[in-house]
């Protein structure tokens, strides 16, 4: 084996372990990202401006610190699903809170077939997790289903196609080369201007989006709404 394969091999470990986190690496990895995506999740949170009763699903819910987040906003139900059972059983305790006061629920599932009901949730969010949905437009189309009429809709991303064209020292080690090579192996990754026709070709209107160019490999903030019935 060359140098190049047994270095090689930890960080396919890790990147796996982006999508669905397993055993200890897996936790290692959620609480790496609860820390690395808190910035990003609150930003997103402030733009969406969830009403204080909502109920709320958070899909790739991870190891739970953004649901906690919206928990102390949100006074309604507190719900998530992820593909890792690892995560799942993190998102559950960081809410511990939540699920003792009756108001969590978190589901082992996939964005793409959504674990809940018709017309569940005022707010569904989707935090770092776009990338790893195995068909985006369906995973749209299933967070359109579940939410109420008027209810609202906000992904967030921090790895995109809006990076600042005159980059960042994070963004020059790291980002054209770094979202290519994720890009090529299978991962979305999006503009602005794609990720908000996607939204409304799901059904979503009153689609608008924020970027932070220079935050990350470019933020990106895309809001929208349910339309009421006619």
């Amino acid at each position: 084996m060359t140098l190049t394969a047994t270095l090689r091999r930890p960080l396919e470990q890790i990147e796996t372990s982006l999508s669905r986190p397993t055993g200890r690496l897996g936790v290692a990895v959620g609480h790496a990202m609860s820390l690395q995506h808190y910035t990003l999740t609150a930003w997103c949170h402030r733009l969406l401006a969830a009403p204080a009763d909502a109920d709320v699903l958070d899909i790739g819910c991870g190891s739970g610190n953004g649901l906690r987040l919206l928990g102390r906003r949100c006074s309604g139900r507190l719900a998530g699903v992820d593909p890792s059972p690892t995560m799942v059983e993190m998102s559950r305790r960081c809410n511990a809170g939540a699920d003792s006061e009756g108001r969590l629920q978190i589901r082992l599932g996939s964005a793409t077939e959504l674990p809940f009901d018709d017309g569940s949730f005022d707010v569904v969010t989707a935090i770092e997790t776009l990338y790893f949905w195995p068909a985006p437009e369906r995973g749209l189309r299933e967070a359109l289903r579940v939410l109420r009429p008027g209810g609202r809709l906000a992904i967030a991303l921090e790895m995109t196609k809006d990076a600042a064209e005159e980059p960042t020292w994070l963004q020059r080690v790291f980002g054209t080369s770094f979202t290519r090579r994720s890009a090529a192996e299978g991962l979305a990754i999006v503009s602005g201007v794609e990720l908000t026709a996607m939204v409304r070709s799901a059904g979503f209107d009153r689609v608008q989006f924020a970027v932070e160019p220079r935050r990350s490999l470019g933020w990106l903030c895309v809001l929208a709404r349910k339309p009421d019935p006619c």
